[in-house]
């Protein structure tokens, strides 16, 4: 499991977010950063910098909208140029986003989590992007999820039957390939439990190993593992 975390590789091109940046005719600090490797250790840098400005710029934001999208190459520019416009309209300030993203970290809630959403002037009703901002607010207790995670899941499931630790599976209709991604309606609890299960795993890897695990950080080995088609990470014990 170490090693898969020590592996995590989510790259971004700092030519490529310099671009962006340049669309939206930003302040100079704005989308200066290089992730070329992106590693763990770039990674948690990056979302040290948006602990530091997200609560006072909105442009932060953007930022991170921009790093979730760009491993997608064009396609992902598109949708983050389709989510930065779509925040930008709705004009809600840093400060108000960022209150938003700690209540749902406080409460855990359902409504808190739409509210969210709102804040973030998402239409629709996906669960994978607005869980990236929690997790970088409060890595320590907050996972991200995203089609890779979710596929992972139905492997470990598999793998370990009655030994999952109550992981569940997401909905029929993602299964089925009805959906490409995981939504509030009918995968609220798959998500809530996945949170659920990487505190906990983090927990135990932490008194196992001796490195200090973070609720993100099982995403990241659970990322990569799934990403590499490696194979299944052993039995955590839960």
């Amino acid at each position: 499991m170490a090693r898969s975390a020590r592996h995590y590789s989510y790259p971004v091109s700092g030519s490529s977010a310099f671009l962006f940046g340049v669309r939206y005719r930003l302040a100079h600090r704005w989308f200066k950063f290089e992730l070329k490797p992106g590693d763990r250790e770039q990674t948690m840098r990056f979302e040290l910098r948006f602990r530091e400005f997200g609560p006072r710029f909105i442009e932060a934001w953007y930022e991170a909208i921009f790093w979730k999208f760009a491993s997608a190459g064009r396609r992902g520019e598109y949708f983050a140029t389709q989510m930065v416009e779509k925040l930008r309209k709705g004009d809600n300030s840093a400060a108000v986003i960022w209150a938003a993203c700690e209540d749902f970290i406080d409460t855990g809630k359902l409504n808190a989590f739409k509210n969210l959403q709102f804040k973030l002037s998402m239409t629709g009703s996906a669960i994978p992007v607005t869980a990236t901002f929690p997790a970088f607010v409060c890595p320590d207790r907050f996972p991200m999820v995203d089609r890779w995670i979710a596929n992972w899941i139905v492997k470990y499931r598999e793998a370990y039957r009655n030994h999952s630790g109550g992981l569940l599976a997401p909905s029929e209709s993602y299964l089925r390939g009805n959906r490409t991604t995981l939504m509030i309606s009918s995968d609220w609890e798959f998500y809530t439990r996945w949170i659920e299960w990487s505190r906990a795993a983090a927990q135990i890897l932490t008194e196992s190993t001796g490195f200090p695990w973070r609720a993100r950080d099982v995403k990241m080995a659970a990322f990569t593992n799934a990403r590499m088609n490696s194979p299944m990470l052993p039995l955590i014990g839960l």
